[in-house]
């Protein structure tokens, strides 16, 4: 090997994920204008916002994000309404209007409790106020789109085995960009189990579901892989 031939700036480095505090140490030539001591040896600190110690795909679970009244309303109007707007657009550039179609959205809308007190984690406004016909323009259920306390299901499931057999989907809806992203890496990894399922018209034995939402949702595929059939003839 030759000598002298990596950069004279390839030292270790700290990178730590600011949302969670987690640090990681690896060599590195990036830029650095703070430091940090761990275990009695001083590194460069480099800060990153999300690394793999935190986002939900690498560790399985639902990060919370507190917000105001305001800006969850704020959020929920744009998220709803711009991936529609843009489809109005996009058929109107056709010279076409947007069929009467439904999108997927991967929020679910409820209260949970964190330390502290309670926050209303994509919940109450607006789409709470349309919930009674949340079904007409959404390919999720309502039990699914607004789980009761407590219910542990495996949502990225559960909402696409209602939307990849449909073939009324005209946009996506999402508030975190993150959360759709963790349901692309999830179809990713799983889309031979959910091709299969859907096929089968079952729930995968796999799947984190309650016994009451399994027996009421087994029907409901089954009935779904019905109309699908007798939509093709």
């Amino acid at each position: 090997m030759k000598k002298d031939i990596h950069p004279s700036n390839y030292r270790e480095v700290v990178f730590k994920d600011m949302s969670c505090e987690e640090i990681f140490i690896t060599r590195s030539t990036v830029a650095a204008k703070e430091t940090i001591e761990v275990d009695g040896k001083e590194y460069p600190l480099v800060k990153l916002e999300i690394t793999s110690a935190s986002h939900p795909f690498f560790t399985g679970k639902q990060k919370l994000v507190p917000l105001s009244y305001w800006a969850e309303w704020v959020c929920q109007c744009f998220s709803f309404s711009a991936p529609v707007g843009c489809a109005v657009k996009w058929f109107a550039q056709h010279g076409k209007t947007l069929p009467a179609q439904k999108g997927l959205l991967t929020a679910e809308i409820g209260c949970r409790k964190v330390k502290g007190g309670t926050i209303s984690c994509l919940s109450s406004i607006p789409l709470l106020n349309v919930k009674s016909i949340v079904e007409c323009f959404t390919t999720s259920p309502k039990e699914v789109l607004f789980p009761e306390p407590g219910v542990d299901m495996d949502m990225h499931y559960m909402k696409l085995r209602f939307a990849l057999p449909s073939k009324k989907i005209s946009y996506l809806g999402t508030i975190f960009i993150t959360t759709l992203e963790s349901m692309f890496f999830y179809m990713e990894e799983n889309w031979e189990m959910l091709c299969d399922d859907i096929e089968k018209g079952i729930i995968n034995p796999k799947v984190r579901i309650t016994p009451e939402a399994y027996n009421e949702y087994s029907r409901k595929f089954k009935q779904l892989l019905t109309d699908f059939f007798n939509n093709k003839r």
